[in-house]
């Protein structure tokens, strides 16, 4: 029904095992919604770095993101 890949994880991303990028679950669904508003609010250039300070200087989502690993650890 769906198509999908698996992609390589960027460099910078290697030790960043708080952040979720994923929506596959309605918190995830949430976070990505707030995230956007905040880029379209700021009118912040969307690329990974912008987004990874971004996530940094929202404790909210990270907090989320965090409590979403642990519900989908496997």
């Amino acid at each position: 029904m769906f198509k999908y890949i698996f992609a390589d994880i960027p460099e910078i991303l290697e030790n960043k095992q708080e952040i979720r990028l994923t929506v596959d679950t309605k918190s995830d669904f949430e976070n990505t919604r707030q995230i956007y508003s905040i880029v379209m609010r700021k009118n912040i250039k969307l690329n990974l770095i912008n987004l990874l300070n971004l996530i940094k200087e929202e404790p909210k989502i990270i907090s989320r993101m965090k409590i979403q690993i642990q519900e989908n650890a496997k």
